[in-house]
């Protein structure tokens, strides 16, 4: 039970367990094991404060340049007489 007393709760995660322990408690009245089973999941998820947003899995990851900035060179064009126009 140490991960459930040493995170920090906030009202998203107390959210998700009283939907969690509704769901578990409409399975159990209308006798559907799959409904119960879903409720456990969603209970479980903010016990162990896993989920998608929670652990911070849903990052995009940053994309990675194909070149590299430091071997770009520059060089320096300069007409040889001004242009009349």
């Amino acid at each position: 039970m140490t991960m459930v007393q040493g995170r920090k709760w906030d009202v998203g995660r107390w959210l998700r367990l009283g939907i969690g322990i509704w769901i578990i408690a409409q399975g159990v009245s209308s006798g559907n094991g799959l409904l119960m089973a879903m409720g456990a999941v969603f209970t479980l998820m903010p016990l162990l404060n896993v989920g998608c947003c929670g652990s911070g899995s849903c990052a995009v990851p940053q994309r990675k340049s194909i070149h590299d900035a430091q071997d770009v060179r520059f060089e320096e064009i300069r007409p040889d007489a001004p242009s009349k126009r």
